[in-house]
C-alpha cells in the first residue's frame, strides 16, 4: 500500500472532517510537569491537549500536513512537525514519554516495526511508551476492502490494522519491562464491542 497514497487520505480525511474526535484522550496517565513528551501520530491533538495540560514539554509528529496545521492553531505552546513515525528526526534518548495512540494499526508490518525500534530509540532511560492499538474482536473488524496483509483492511484510502496478543508481544523492543492488557468498551446503540490493546514499556534506568 502506497506510503504517499495514505498521506493524501490522511490529508482529505482532517480537511474533510476538521476537527474531529474533539475529546481528550483516555490516556489514564500522569506524567509530572516538565516530561519531554512525544506524540507519534498526533493527529487533531486529541492526546497532545491532555499532555499539555498535565504540564509536559510537547513534541507532536503527524505525516498529514493538514493535521499538523490543525494542532498548530489549537496548541500554540506545543511543537509540531511533520515527520514519519518510522524514521523519527530526533537524537536518541531525548523523550522521557513517548505515546503512539491509533498509529501502529495504520501502518504494514514491516512499519509497525521500525516506528516501535524508533520509540524505543529517542526514549530516555526511566521513560515509558504507551500504545493503544485495535484488537481483532473489535466490532470494525472486516469493514472495507481486504488490505495487502492479513487482518488489514481499507476504508476510505486509510489502511486499519488489528492486532492480537501474540502480534503486540512480538513488536515489545528487548531489554524493556512491558505490561499489556485488552480493552473491552460496549458500544451504545450497536452490537458488539470497540476492542483494543494497551501497551505499556519502560525503559530501565541504569545505576
Amino acid at each position: 500500500m502506497d506510503p504517499e497514497a495514505q498521506r493524501d487520505a490522511w490529508d482529505g480525511f482532517y480537511r474533510r472532517e476538521g476537527r474531529v474526535w474533539r475529546g481528550r484522550g483516555l490516556l489514564d496517565l500522569s506524567p509530572r510537569p516538565g516530561t519531554r513528551a512525544l506524540d507519534i501520530g498526533c493527529g487533531n491533538g486529541k492526546s497532545s491537549g491532555s499532555l499539555l495540560e498535565a504540564g509536559c514539554i510537547l513534541t507532536g509528529i503527524d505525516h498529514s500536513a493538514a493535521a499538523i496545521a490543525i494542532c498548530k492553531e489549537r496548541f500554540p505552546e506545543g511543537r509540531f512537525m511533520l515527520a514519519d513515525a518510522r524514521r523519527l528526526p530526533f537524537l536518541d534518548r531525548s523523550f522521557d514519554l513517548v505515546l503512539m495512540v491509533h498509529v501502529l494499526d495504520h501502518l504494514d508490518s514491516e512499519g509497525r516495526r521500525e516506528a516501535m525500534e524508533e520509540a524505543w530509540r529517542v526514549l530516555d532511560e526511566g521513560g515509558e511508551i504507551h500504545v493503544l492499538s485495535f484488537g481483532r474482536d473489535d466490532l470494525r473488524y472486516g469493514q472495507g476492502e481486504s488490505g495487502d496483509e492479513d487482518h488489514s483492511f481499507l476504508r476510505k484510502g486509510i489502511r486499519y490494522h488489528y492486532m492480537d496478543e501474540e502480534e503486540l508481544i512480538s513488536l515489545i523492543p528487548p531489554g524493556c519491562e512491558a505490561g499489556w492488557e485488552e480493552e473491552r468498551m460496549p458500544v451504545r446503540f450497536a452490537s458488539g464491542e470497540r476492542v483494543r490493546w494497551r501497551l505499556s514499556i519502560l525503559r530501565p534506568s541504569i545505576e
